[in-house]
């Protein structure tokens, strides 16, 4: 399917990298309601901030597999679910982050919307500290087609 969306995770591969980032935390998809102290915006995933921050290194190491555009994504992703779980983000891993963030195929096309969240991403990475949940920008496929009808009718 591609990108629906500028944001962070407005594709198909951050969420892909999602899924690799649970499967390396033991985190498993799941419809369920999530546990109060999961936030729900991980797309079915209920990752919580002791699995992050358990699993962080087995995480890392899974995403380091893939290098330029899937590995910035994925790390990218990573970054997402580190900010929205509150969890601790040691500096080396932080600095990935950062790189990933700054070396985002799409926004150094010059896309202004890509640009802006990329811009926003790593603001938020840098502000971040541990026990608090930061929200990223996310637009799903069927939000940005819901946009997309509006504003063409």
């Amino acid at each position: 399917m591609g990108w629906w969306s500028d944001t962070v995770m407005g594709g198909d591969t951050p969420l892909d990298k999602l899924g690799t980032i649970a499967d390396a935390m033991g985190v498993k998809f799941s419809y369920d309601t999530p546990p109060p102290e999961a936030p729900a915006e991980l797309h079915c995933y209920p990752f919580t901030r002791s699995a992050v921050e358990a699993n962080l290194s087995a995480a890392v190491e899974a995403l380091a597999r893939n290098e330029g555009y899937e590995g910035n994504i994925g790390r990218q992703a990573l970054g997402v679910v580190i900010l929205w779980t509150g969890a601790e983000m040691p500096d080396d891993v932080r600095d990935l982050i950062i790189e990933a963030a700054e070396a985002d195929e799409w926004a150094a096309t010059g896309d202004d919307g890509r640009v802006r969240h990329m811009a926003d991403f790593i603001l938020a990475v840098q502000k971040h500290r541990p026990g608090t949940r930061t929200s990223v920008t996310s637009e799903g496929l069927f939000q940005a087609l819901d946009k997309l009808t509006t504003e063409t009718h």
